[in-house]
């Protein structure tokens, strides 16, 4: 088959779909992505696939034009969609070509442009069980397609270890919020994960602190860890429920339909983590919330095993079943 992909603005539209590309890929299916961000494409070459890129500084009709006649050229057989501002624009010039449309909705509420896009979906692939029948499918998100991590070791000594990670872009207000906290810890050992926007956040390293601005791949820190500290953005969410590590998410207020709190409040209502407000984050709040988790083999196994019901396998698969499947009926 011949398939396009909509996969860009951010993590959580990236690499599902750089999961699913090269899952369909090893079978013999032929997948263009197509981007809308010059600085999207340079994750994609990491991963050694070179994208389209729609000029951004066309106009939405013009964009429009361009994707209706690269998906003409291209005789596609259908378009998956991963989400992002633009993906609507795809999907109405696949409609006009008659071209099936798949979306894959990694959050627990949809975003925009999938909301839009919804009345022209074939089907529609769900990252969480919010909703299931003949249209909208659970098929659990594209990256833990195979997750395989390694234990990494970064300390002399042996302590339970926290891992906290706000995103690709980090968050100076939490950092700041939970410095303190980090810093006097000393029977804990942490791992932080500044983010790209925080090249002055200044954390005293030593022997029980390691501080990285960015760290590939984050599922071996996740897996390494006792405890997550993390934002709810989807994908890093979806390999924390894949590792089963029991977490304290704090998700971003400042993210469009405020999707984070609804996927931690999602989380928390199946007892699988625990969660802050940002508004409500406090060095004693986090310190209570942390001992509560760490030092409780309980609370761990309990965290654990609701985890664990959230997991679901091959979802890669899942979805390429549903578009062959789809195929061989027309």
């Amino acid at each position: 088959m011949k398939i396009a992909l909509i996969g860009s603005g951010s993590g959580g539209h990236i690499y599902p779909c750089i999961a699913f590309y090269q899952y369909a890929t090893s079978f013999q299916h032929q997948c263009s992505v197509f981007l809308f961000k010059e600085i999207d494409e340079k994750i994609y070459q990491q991963q050694n696939i070179h994208g389209i890129v729609v000029p951004t500084t066309l106009s939405s009709y013009k964009k429009y034009q361009f994707l209706k006649k690269q998906f003409a050229e291209q005789q596609l057989d259908c378009l998956i969609t991963f989400g992002g501002k633009v993906s609507f624009i795809a999907t109405l010039a696949a409609k006009k070509l008659k071209i099936p449309v798949y979306l894959c909705e990694q959050n627990v509420v949809f975003g925009k442009a999938n909301q839009c896009s919804l009345i022209f979906a074939k089907k529609v692939f769900l990252s969480f069980p919010i909703k299931e029948n003949e249209k909208y499918i659970y098929t659990g998100n594209p990256v833990v397609e195979n997750f395989e991590c390694k234990k990494i070791s970064l300390f002399e000594t042996r302590r339970p270890t926290i891992l906290i990670v706000c995103g690709s872009l980090g968050s100076s207000t939490v950092l700041d919020k939970i410095k303190d906290f980090v810093e006097q810890e000393k029977k804990i050992n942490f791992i932080v994960i500044l983010g790209k926007n925080n090249e002055n956040q200044v954390f005293t390293e030593d022997n029980h602190l390691k501080v990285f601005h960015y760290y590939e791949p984050l599922r071996d820190l996740i897996y390494s860890s006792d405890l997550i500290i993390s934002r709810a953005g989807a994908t890093t969410m979806s390999e924390i429920i894949a590792a089963e590590k029991p977490c304290i998410f704090i998700p971003s207020p400042y993210v469009t339909n405020n999707h984070q709190y609804k996927n931690a409040l999602f989380l928390t209502q199946k007892e699988a983590c625990l969660m802050i407000e940002e508004k409500n984050l406090t060095t004693e709040k986090l310190k209570e919330y942390v001992y509560k988790i760490l030092y409780s083999q309980y609370e761990i196994y309990r965290i654990k095993k609701h985890l664990k019901e959230l997991q679901i396998n091959h979802p890669c698969q899942k979805m390429l079943k549903i578009i062959e499947e789809a195929k061989d009926g027309e």
